[in-house]
């Protein structure tokens, strides 16, 4: 079965967080540039980082600006 875009962000977002490419506390790139990089819309990056917040990984400070958590809560998922 095909993955889907959504779920593509959301692996390989998960796995530069798990290895520490994009290390805790550190500011996540804006969604329109993520759209840009993976080739898919900014809703599509959206909901994927709604599911990586869920998850613990990412979290929303004010001003919309979205960073890694300090201590994300599953990082082996």
């Amino acid at each position: 079965m095909a993955v889907s875009p959504r779920q593509e962000v959301i692996q390989e977002l998960r796995r530069q967080i798990i290895s520490g490419d994009l290390p805790a506390g550190q500011r996540l790139p804006t969604e329109f540039t993520m759209a840009t990089r993976f080739r898919v819309s900014r809703g599509t990056v959206r909901n994927a980082l709604a599911e990586l917040a869920d998850l613990g990984l990412v979290e929303q400070k004010p001003g919309c600006l979205l960073y890694t958590s300090p201590s994300p809560r599953d990082r082996s998922l």
